[in-house]
């Protein structure tokens, strides 16, 4: 992928999306628990080389900025709102979650099962009570 908007847009709506293909509804805003959180998953997830802008370090951790800069960066498929807490949303509703995922792997060349891999790793990082699940969502 050519520019930092793009890749971060990819990164954003694929991991949106994902979160909601597991049935999260919203999780903590405190980067606290999303950064360390995303570190783990970025760092053992095979795609991360796709991506070189976005970085997941001690030193350097795009997720939150990512995050915040996603209701102006809105893809065509998903995205994520700051709204008590962290909340992914589709942003094409009239798609089943496997209809959006195939056009995310269509649109940025990532596996659906790989965008949703990642969210899973991420959401592993989360403490008891720091994520919402409904599982409404997956329908």
């Amino acid at each position: 992928m050519e520019t930092k908007a793009r890749q971060e847009t990819a990164v954003g709506e694929g991991l949106a999306l994902g979160v909601l293909a597991e049935g999260i509804a919203a999780m903590s805003a405190n980067p606290m628990a999303v950064e360390p959180a995303f570190r783990r998953a970025w760092r053992d997830w095979p795609y991360a080389g796709q991506f070189p802008v976005v970085r997941a370090s001690f030193r350097r951790n795009d997720i939150m900025r990512i995050i915040y800069m996603s209701p102006r960066r809105v893809g065509p498929i998903a995205a994520w709102e700051r709204e008590r807490g962290l909340r992914p949303c589709r942003v094409m509703d009239q798609f089943t979650l496997d209809e959006a995922g195939e056009m995310l792997e269509e649109f940025y060349g990532v596996p659906w099962s790989a965008w949703r891999d990642l969210a899973r790793a991420f959401l592993a990082g989360f403490k008891e009570g720091e994520t919402i699940a409904d599982r409404s969502l997956t329908d």
